[in-house]
């Protein structure tokens, strides 16, 4: 995961899986946190291909 200067946030992700097996469609999910900085964009790895999702971080006021 890439940091940049910016406050520091906290996130949990929950990602929805599909996938087919035998023909029928089957969800997974996965749960993982991360520590992403404000403002910035940070790249957070999918956890079953390992191509990385971009995640821009804001806070609400």
């Amino acid at each position: 995961m890439k940091k940049t200067k910016g406050k520091s946030i906290d996130m949990d992700v929950e990602y929805y899986i599909l996938k087919f097996e035998g023909g029928e469609p089957m969800r997974e999910t996965a749960k993982k946190s991360f520590t992403i900085m404000e403002g910035e964009q940070s790249e957070i790895p999918c956890p079953y291909c390992g191509k990385h999702i971009g995640i821009r971080a804001k806070t609400r006021a």
